[in-house]
């Protein structure tokens, strides 16, 4: 059981989801403490990937931005995987839009917005990877 000698950064009771007849997620509780590293195991199909999808959707974004980026200014290598671009533009010093499982473009935000004469991270996506839609404004 968890010892509340620290501030709690994540607590679930009866958390619970369902994908039809399926109960992904059958009343489960949780708490996890502030500044602590939280294994979740079980195995394929046990809720685990169900569980963290709903708690990060629960959890401010905005948190776990201050978070990566806390990460990498104290050295750590963060690989971003996103569809939220303008999230994007704000944290990754250096993006590579990747197309039919090739690299089309690679540089900072500020540089590829300059490339393709685009504002937004958005409309160089759409550029580089629908170039009739992205011409289009």
């Amino acid at each position: 059981m968890y010892e509340k000698r620290y501030p709690v950064a994540v607590e679930a009771e009866g958390l619970r989801k369902r994908f039809g007849a399926t109960e992904a997620v059958c009343g489960l509780d949780l708490t996890v403490a502030a500044g602590s590293i939280y294994g979740l195991l079980g195995p394929n199909g046990a809720g685990k990937t169900t569980t963290v999808k709903i708690l990060a959707t629960l959890l401010a974004r905005a948190q776990v931005w201050e978070i990566v980026r806390a990460a990498a200014e104290s050295g750590s290598t963060v690989l971003l995987t996103t569809q939220y671009l303008e999230e994007a533009d704000r944290l990754a010093d250096r993006v590579a839009v990747i197309d039919h499982g090739t690299v089309v473009a690679e540089g900072t935000p500020a540089d590829l917005k300059a490339d393709t004469g685009r504002g937004t991270l958005d409309e160089v996506f759409l550029a580089l990877t629908r170039p009739a839609e992205g011409s289009a404004a």
